[in-house]
């Protein structure tokens, strides 16, 4: 959260337009928000933090310099508590997609639903810059992973079997 956003809600707050607003920020979950942020977000008419989570443990870290993974996950535990504290908080995690990541969603599937049980999951494939999209690897790794994801399918649970048919 970029600290000039702090005087944008109380200038919103102060005018009584928070219960008309709908809030949606897409987060690293890197910080968490003060409890004077937390008191205005409580009078929206909504509010969904989406947490970017694009690889595991020192993975996210690379991905996301500066960021450690413990914080990371600690703050994301915490923004889904706060949302489900608020009558139209909404909470989901995104991983975008990459040729760094690909290997990794069921890991990162997994390792989610094991530790944040019952979250929404949203993924997409990058697409810019074109060197990390998955459709600029080498023709041989796209075929170990068409083998990989070709033979997950089968048993993938519901929630994931449209993300491995988006990678296939």
């Amino acid at each position: 959260l970029a600290p000039d956003h702090v005087p944008v809600l109380e200038f919103l707050d102060k005018h009584d337009r928070i219960p008309h607003i709908e809030f949606l920020y897409a987060t690293n979950a890197s910080v968490k928000a003060s409890e004077k942020v937390l008191n205005i977000w409580s009078k929206a008419k909504g509010v969904t933090f989406g947490v970017s989570i694009d690889g595991l443990h020192e993975r996210n870290d690379s991905f996301r310099y500066g960021s450690q993974w413990q914080n990371i996950i600690e703050n994301a535990r915490w923004y889904r508590e706060q949302t489900q504290k608020w009558k139209n908080g909404n909470f989901y995690i995104h991983t975008v997609i990459s040729i760094y990541n690909v290997r990794d969603i069921p890991a990162i599937n997994q390792w989610l639903e094991d530790e944040l049980p019952r979250v929404d999951l949203s993924k997409d494939c990058l697409r810019d810059p074109a060197w990390l999209n998955i459709r600029n690897l080498p023709e041989k790794d796209k075929e170990e992973l068409l083998a990989q994801y070709t033979e997950l399918l089968p048993t993938a649970p519901k929630q994931w079997k449209a993300d491995y048919e988006s990678i296939v």
